[in-house]
C-alpha cells in the first residue's frame, strides 16, 4: 500500500466526491472534516478508551479540533514523504486490542457493533496513530536537550515531592530515576514543540469551525 493512501483515509481525508452531501463541520485549508469524521471519531476514541461515546457539543467540537490538527499533521507527513507505518503493525495493534475481549469471535463482534464501530475503521484508526506518533517523534524529539541542571531540579522538585505524597518507600537516589525523569522530560518539551508547530501550521493554514455543527 502507498504511504500516500493512509493519509487519505479517516481524518486526513480531503472532501470526496460522494453521491451523498455531508455536513462539513471544519475545513482545514481545502480539505473537509465532516459531521460523519467527527462522529466517527468519537466513537473510535471511546471504544479503545473503553468508554461510552459523548456525543454533547462540546465533545463534538474537541474531536473536530483533533481531526483538523491530524490534518496539518498529515499535510507535513505528505511534504515530508514520511514513510506509513507496516500493515502488520496496525495487526498487531488491533490484535492487541481484541485481547482486552478475551471471550471469542462473537464477543469481539458484539463489542464492535455495540460502539457502532466497523473493525477495519479501527486498523486504519490504530494504523493513522502510529503514523501520527512517528512523525512526532522524528519530526521534532532530536532537537529535544535535557540537561543536567534540568534533571537535578526535576529530581529535587517536583518527583520528591510527587514520591512523598505517594510512596512508603525511601526517595530512590537520581541516578536510580534518571531513566524515568528524563523520559518524562523529554516527552513534555516534545509536546510543546509540537504544540508551537501547531500553533504556526493553524496560521499558515486556515482552520474553519462551522459552529452550526456543534449546536
Amino acid at each position: 500500500m502507498r504511504t500516500r493512501m493512509l493519509f487519505t483515509l479517516l481524518a486526513l481525508a480531503a472532501c470526496c466526491g460522494a453521491e451523498i452531501i455531508e455536513r462539513v463541520a471544519a475545513t482545514v485549508g481545502t480539505r473537509a472534516i465532516t459531521q460523519s469524521h467527527v462522529l466517527l471519531e468519537i466513537r473510535l476514541s471511546a471504544f479503545l478508551d473503553g468508554v461510552a461515546p459523548d456525543f454533547s457539543p462540546a465533545s463534538r467540537r474537541a474531536a473536530a479540533g483533533r481531526l483538523a490538527d491530524r490534518v496539518l499533521a498529515g499535510i507535513d507527513m505528505e511534504i515530508g514523504k514520511y514513510p506509513a507505518p507496516e500493515a502488520s503493525e496496525a495487526d498487531a495493534q488491533l490484535a492487541a486490542v481484541r485481547q482486552q475481549h478475551p471471550a471469542g469471535g462473537e464477543a469481539w463482534v458484539r463489542a464492535l457493533e455495540g460502539a457502532g464501530v466497523r473493525e477495519e475503521d479501527l486498523w486504519l484508526y490504530l494504523r493513522e496513530q502510529l503514523a501520527l506518533l512517528r512523525f512526532i517523534e522524528a519530526r521534532f524529539a532530536p532537537g529535544v536537550q535535557i540537561s543536567e541542571k534540568d534533571l537535578r531540579d526535576y529530581y529535587e522538585g517536583a518527583f520528591t515531592r510527587d514520591w512523598e505524597s505517594r510512596a512508603s518507600r525511601p526517595l530512590p537516589p537520581l541516578e536510580e530515576a534518571r531513566a524515568g525523569i528524563e523520559e518524562i522530560l523529554r516527552a513534555r518539551r516534545v509536546d510543546a514543540l509540537l504544540d508551537d508547530w501547531l500553533k504556526e501550521a493553524r496560521e499558515r493554514t486556515r482552520v474553519e469551525f462551522k459552529e452550526e455543527a456543534f449546536r
